[in-house]
C-alpha cells in the first residue's frame, strides 16, 4: 500500500513543481509594484484569478490524482 500511495504523491509533487514554475516566471513577474501599492487588495485579487484560470486543469488532475489514490488504499485495505 506504501508504494501505492509513494505512485500518487511523486504525482502531486508533479504537478505542484510545474504550478510553482509558472507563479515564478509568469504571475511573480507581471506584477506592477506601483499598482500593487495603491491597490493591494484589487491586484491580488486579479493574480488570484488569473492563477487559479490558469491552472484549472492542473487542479482538476491533482484532485484526480488523489481520488484515485483514495479508491486503491480502499481497495487494498
Amino acid at each position: 500500500m506504501a508504494t501505492i500511495l509513494h505512485k500518487y504523491l511523486d504525482k502531486l509533487d508533479d504537478l505542484k513543481i510545474k504550478v510553482g514554475e509558472d507563479a515564478d516566471k509568469v504571475i511573480l513577474d507581471s506584477i506592477d509594484i506601483k499598482s500593487l501599492i495603491k491597490n493591494p487588495r484589487q491586484i491580488i485579487g486579479q493574480i488570484a484569478v488569473e492563477f487559479s484560470q490558469r491552472h484549472t486543469d492542473k487542479i482538476q488532475q491533482s484532485y484526480t490524482v488523489v481520488e484515485n489514490a483514495t479508491k486503491k488504499i480502499i481497495e487494498k485495505s
